[in-house]
């Protein structure tokens, strides 16, 4: 069909691939031979020649196509675009067609643009309105030359009283208005326009209001008019409105539309929690913000809104927000933990002053006394940043008000003591801890380092195999048997003799196997240590400690291979990148080293082992700037893990 060929081609012809241009060309004179009485194979044809810069050819064409089709206004509007460089000959043009058609909106007010003199602008647009009185379009166009806003006001007024039904002119009236004025301009205009509009006009005099005075009750009124003037709508276009709210920073008129609107709507929450999800990554904060605080001012129980919420507020930069969301969620949920844990760990993040934080965890504590996790962080940050009495104060009142303290408050009771030299302390709190929990290895190793600490190896050693036969998760009490007989017996054998012991019972322990494969390495047995690796790795293929190993004890020759291998069989595990990242540091490829740090902190941006050798690495090779955006992001992510990190915080905790 040639005839939808060519108004397919007609609207994209600026993007028309010409290819071969003389077929092209030759296909639509003969369309134009062919079929001579339609104006649209001129009009593509001109278009064609136009895109082929033959500008000559493509006036000759449709010059010829306008004395052919006089009364088809597009011939003429594409003949103006095709002479748009030209005004003179477009004034011209556009005289000529408004003869035929002299009442084309469209050409009345491409002959107003092409005038260069404001005066003969209105003029033009003066006469075109003679002949369209009733045309919005022109009514508006004529009041943007108008420079005397009484002047524009008498002209929208006749123009709303020529075109009542016209929204634009209303809108366009009540701008030029006080907000008062305003707003009675718009609720006038609901009595005359077309009903499927008012419900716009009500949002508009909603968004006046906010800008007028910000009474959000006031706004809500007007923003529920316009719901009961709407009809049926879908929670689609609800939103869609709320957004152009949004995007014009009527915030209060936006919150209240999506009010509204999930008031009325059927959808589950966990459907609005996505929803809120998809609006954030379009950038409209206040439209997923206000669909979170519906749902939970509606179901304030419901965690995933509030860490939703949370997550919004953070990611948003608005602590302020941040900081009274969780207030409302405690507020809501006064017997929750984890929000006071989140709101404890973002204070810490983002606010300086530990008074506001000594407050809420006083909160609560006196709301959730019997919350070991509320203990823990009391007395972590007490650690951080009060004094050794106020963290001996907080022990006691912890031991006191918890009926049954677990293994972690134990531990961190023993250690604490340890650190104040109260070792007779530390070893009452031992035995007491262990009458009540006889199988916790963490025990053992701690009633085993104290005694290391004084000197008494044998009861040490003693209390060691006395957890290996009291716990079944006794891999660590194993490896510190034997480090204990290796570092302090100076008994090597004995030290193969116990982590081979512990591999007949944990065959896949990786723990067990780098132990042992280190305790080779130490001795000066390289190649034993290699063939008790290639062992392990049969058992424990996907082991990121035993890659790390393997990365440690290859050649020069071996290493790229193994890199490539080890990130294979690990799924790239962020301890190899870290591993990788040590090795090319170590073999002096600081670019490279820098990436693989860099890789390894975005898989894995609380692996707080990275941080670690990552600022060593930059203490000697990089910048102040790059070191301060490494703290910044290990203060981002609190709650660090790895070996050596949580080595180095417990060593210093008490400190």
């Amino acid at each position: 069909d040639k005839s939808a060929y060519l108004e397919k081609l007609a609207p994209s012809a600026s993007q028309y691939n010409i290819g071969d241009y003389k077929r092209t060309r030759k296909l639509f004179a003969k369309l134009r031979e062919n079929n001579p009485t339609n104006p649209q194979n001129w009009i593509a044809s001109a278009k064609l020649e136009l895109d082929a810069n033959k500008i000559k050819r493509a006036k000759e064409i449709i010059q010829e196509g306008c004395e052919k089709f006089p009364k088809f206004q597009e011939i003429w509007l594409t003949s103006l675009e095709i002479h748009k460089d030209d005004i003179p000959v477009s004034k011209v043009i556009v005289a000529d067609a408004i003869r035929y058609h002299h009442k084309s909106v469209r050409l009345w007010i491409k002959a107003a643009e092409l005038e260069q003199d404001r005066i003969y602008k209105v003029r033009v647009l003066r006469k075109a309105l003679e002949l369209n009185p009733d045309s919005e379009d022109l009514w508006l166009e004529i009041t943007k030359h108008e420079k005397d806003t009484e002047v524009c006001i008498k002209m929208l007024e006749k123009a709303t009283s020529l075109v009542p039904q016209s929204v634009r002119l209303w809108e366009a009236l009540a701008s030029l208005q006080k907000p008062t004025e305003s707003m009675k301009i718009l609720i006038s205009s609901t009595e005359v326009i077309r009903k499927e509009s008012v419900s716009s006009i009500w949002l508009k005099i909603a968004e006046i209001e906010e800008k007028h005075s910000s009474n959000e009750l006031k706004i809500a009124k007007y923003v529920s008019k316009s719901f009961e003037t709407a009809g049926e709508c879908p929670l689609h276009d609800w939103i869609m409105r709320a957004e152009l709210s949004e995007d014009t920073s009527h915030e209060l008129t936006c919150r209240a539309i999506i009010y509204q609107a999930l008031e009325n709507t059927s959808e589950d929450f966990n459907t609005l929690i996505a929803l809120s999800e998809k609006k954030l990554e379009n950038n409209h904060f206040i439209t997923a913000d206000s669909i979170l605080m519906f749902i939970t001012s509606r179901d304030s129980s419901n965690e995933k809104a509030w860490n939703a919420l949370f997550k919004l507020k953070r990611d948003n930069g608005d602590y302020k927000g941040l900081f009274l969301a969780y207030e409302l969620a405690i507020s809501a949920n006064p017997e929750n933990p984890d929000i006071y844990l989140d709101y404890l760990n973002d204070r810490l993040k983002y606010d300086t002053d530990t008074g506001s934080i000594r407050t809420i965890i006083s909160s609560a504590l006196n709301a959730i006394p019997a919350s070991e996790k509320l203990w823990l962080f009391a007395i972590s940050f007490e650690s951080r940043c009060g004094t050794q009495q106020v963290c001996q104060d907080l022990f006691d009142f912890c031991m006191k008000t918890l009926k049954e303290p677990t293994i972690d408050i134990w531990v961190e009771k023993i250690r604490f003591e340890r650190r104040l030299q109260d070792l007779s302390a530390a070893q009452d709190s031992i035995n007491k801890a262990l009458n009540k929990f006889p199988d916790s290895p963490s025990l053992y190793m701690e009633k085993a380092n104290l005694l290391d600490s004084l000197g008494r190896l044998e009861e040490s050693k003693q209390t060691l195999y006395d957890g290996i036969t009291n716990c079944k998760n006794n891999d660590m009490l194993f490896i510190a048997l034997a480090d204990l007989y290796f570092e302090k017996l100076n008994n090597i054998l004995k030290a193969r003799s116990v982590l081979d012991q512990a591999l007949a019972c944990h065959s896949k322990s990786e723990k067990l196997h780098h132990s042992r494969i280190k305790l080779e390495m130490k001795s000066g047995n390289k190649d034993h240590a290699q063939r008790l690796l290639f062992k392990a790795l049969n058992l424990v293929p996907t082991s990121p400690l035993l890659w790390s190993d393997n990365i440690r004890l290859a050649t020069k020759q071996q290493l790229k291979n193994m890199y490539v291998l080890a990130l294979k069989k690990t799924n790239d595990d962020p301890l190899i990148i870290l591993t990788i990242a040590k090795d090319l540091w170590k073999s002096g490829k600081m670019d490279r080293a820098n990436q693989f740090f860099k890789a390894c902190l975005e898989k894995d941006p609380k692996l707080g082992d990275a941080y670690i050798f990552y600022y060593a690495f930059l203490l000697a090779n990089g910048s102040r700037d790059e070191m301060k955006a490494l703290e910044s992001q290990a203060v981002e992510n609190l709650s660090l893990h790895g070996r050596r990190w949580e080595f180095i915080v417990d060593h210093n905790r008490y400190r």
